[in-house]
């Protein structure tokens, strides 16, 4: 069995340790003292493709399975907890429509998370 990360994985890893130290890692501060999440880091995840990373392409996914997914996660909650505790419960929300919900289902949702 072959453990390697695939050059794609390890894209996905790359990006997403990127995007922590670059986007995340510089509005810690003002999540801590404004106790918000910053529209800033929403819409960078939106921007560098981290919503959707496990889920097929067809619905808008980044279609990198759940191996890619958690190697962004680790990336991700290196720098914040709470970040990646948001892209967590995000995946798992969609979880449940893509592995549960209806074909109308899937195609009416997914792409909009």
């Amino acid at each position: 069995m072959n453990f390697e990360l695939t050059d794609r994985q390890k894209a996905i890893q790359a990006k997403a340790k990127t995007f922590a130290a670059d986007v995340v890692k510089p509005r810690l501060g003002e999540m801590e003292q404004e106790d918000r999440f910053p529209n800033a880091i929403r819409d960078g995840m939106t921007e560098h493709g981290l919503w959707g990373l496990p889920y097929d392409g067809e619905y808008r996914g980044g279609g990198y399975g759940y191996v890619g997914y958690a190697l962004a996660m680790e990336e991700i909650s290196k720098q914040s907890v709470a970040v990646g505790a948001t892209l967590s419960v995000h995946t798992l929300a969609a979880a449940a429509i893509f592995h549960y919900g209806t074909e109308e289902q899937k195609r009416k949702y997914l792409p909009a998370c």
